[in-house]
């Protein structure tokens, strides 16, 4: 489990992740510096977004299926584009990345972790501005016994709640509401400190919560206002 979380606040969202990906299969630390959000710019819109899941596929004989990785490429094609609204963007940018994934796999059946927990095996979050509003999306990406389905736009906000979990540790925010520190920021470095101070908990309680099993690495965050894009907390220079 990925911790991915987002902060709105008067100023701009904060947007931040950990860093650790493991192997879908042994289960083993891959990495502790995977950077996990992006920005995505258009006419009309200025964006960052985040993933989670399994969000790394792999087939015998093939490269890596890799989600942020494709997205970046989706995200370079779209920018000259224009949408109506970010439900719009929302599905075709992730409709996009749906159908590479099904060339990848040859077809609607999913070959890699057809026994993943659930029927959503990945999460994407999009956060900033559509024609200067604030708006926050949240899309799902599941599977019925083996079968890919097309992505499903989950929450669409134009008033976004001040604190949202997309993936991560519902102890922690609960023990950080007790403490008296979920409270709503009013800038956007309140809004950083509120992001790492949960994420970073998130890496301290690794051992001893079961939420916060996967959760770890290097923390990065992301700024992202009317103004544009940019890094509060960088991820590691050489992680894509």
């Amino acid at each position: 489990m990925t911790a991915l979380v987002s902060v709105y606040t008067p100023e701009g969202f904060i947007i931040g992740a950990d860093g650790r990906r493991r192997d879908q299969n042994t289960r083993s630390i891959l990495s502790e510096e995977v950077r996990k959000i992006y920005a995505a710019t258009g006419p009309n819109l200025c964006l960052a977004y985040g993933w989670t899941g399994s969000v790394v596929w792999l087939s015998e004989g093939k490269p890596n299926f890799d989600f942020a990785e494709n997205s970046q490429s989706v995200q370079s094609n779209l920018m000259s584009c224009s949408f109506s609204s970010l439900a719009d963007y929302a599905t075709v940018f992730s409709g996009l990345i749906y159908r590479r994934l099904i060339a990848y796999n040859g077809g609607m059946v999913v070959k890699y972790q057809t026994s993943h927990q659930g029927s959503i095996y990945a999460r994407l979050l999009l956060v900033g501005y559509f024609d200067d509003e604030p708006m926050l999306a949240e899309v799902a990406f599941g599977h019925r016994d083996g079968l890919l389905l097309a992505p499903v736009l989950r929450q669409l906000a134009s008033a976004p709640s001040y604190f949202k979990i997309v993936s991560g540790s519902v102890t922690v925010h609960d023990a950080l509401i007790d403490a008296g520190v979920m409270v709503p920021p009013t800038s956007i470095a309140d809004g950083e400190e509120l992001v790492r101070r949960y994420i970073q908990t998130c890496i301290d309680n690794n051992e001893t919560c079961a939420e916060c099993t996967d959760i770890g690495g290097r923390l990065h965050i992301a700024a992202v206002t009317e103004s544009g894009f940019e890094w509060r907390v960088p991820p590691a220079a050489d992680a894509g």
